[in-house]
């Protein structure tokens, strides 16, 4: 949410600025109070000094208009409803409840398995180390695990927030830092060969809380703003 307040916080002849907080395809929300267009008890003074003519001598402001703030405010609407559609807290409260993949475009709502998030965001395929059918993790093993994010049609995994990404029970933390640019590259890769980039990531295998006869391993993380939950099959070893 940004707060637009068209005569101080927003210059609406900014327009570069404008389009640097704007996002198109997404949901954008700017709240624009009536401090934006209201004049004050002091109106040649800012908001909030000393005003000896206003109640508490605190410079508010009284609910009546002033022309220039009000066509600041017009020519920033303006820019809104050209760039988008303007809602009212209410509508932007009801497409914050029904919207299935708040940070990425996607106006058709897909949502192909119907399970509420949409196949932007619907992360349900990794590959534990890939190119292995059985997927063994040894758990006297002090390496680590591949696990691949990955792409598709639908998915890019460069929209992956990498800091949330933690794997198994215990929540395993990647082992490599992908917050790096350098590193994350590295870890872009098509390890399927279908043509879409996946993102892989390496897990300790001592932290990540698997225990001997598990069957099923999973990866969490946020996508876009969307949380996803992700498995794939897994056979253990203890020796």
């Amino acid at each position: 949410m940004f707060h637009a307040s068209a005569h101080l916080e927003v210059d609406p002849e900014d327009v570069a600025f404008l389009d640097s907080i704007f996002v198109p395809g997404t949901l954008n929300t700017w709240l624009i109070e009536e401090v934006s267009w209201s004049t004050r008890y002091c109106n040649d003074l800012p908001r909030l000094v000393f005003c000896d003519a206003a109640p508490g001598d605190v410079n508010r402001e009284n609910n009546m208009v002033d022309e220039v703030r009000w066509g600041q405010w017009l020519e920033l609407l303006d820019y809104a409803n050209a760039h988008g559609v303007v809602m009212t807290m209410g509508d932007y409260s009801l497409a914050m409840a029904t919207d299935n993949c708040i940070g990425i475009p996607n106006p058709a709502q897909n949502d192909v398995d119907a399970d509420g998030r949409g196949d932007e965001c619907d992360i349900e395929n990794i590959d534990i180390r890939p190119g292995s059918d059985k997927n063994p993790i040894n758990l006297k093993n002090r390496g680590v695990v591949p696990i691949a994010i990955l792409g598709s049609e639908a998915i890019d995994v460069t929209r992956v927030d990498v800091a949330t990404l933690v794997f198994g029970p215990d929540a395993a933390a990647p082992k490599h830092d992908l917050e790096d640019a350098v590193v994350y590259a590295k870890h872009l890769r098509d390890v399927n060969k279908d043509g879409y980039t996946d993102l892989v990531s390496h897990y300790a295998v001592a932290a990540s809380g698997i225990e001997s006869g598990d069957t099923e391993a999973c990866l969490h993380g946020v996508i876009a703003g969307t949380y996803f939950t992700a498995c794939d099959s897994i056979t253990t070893k203890d020796r």
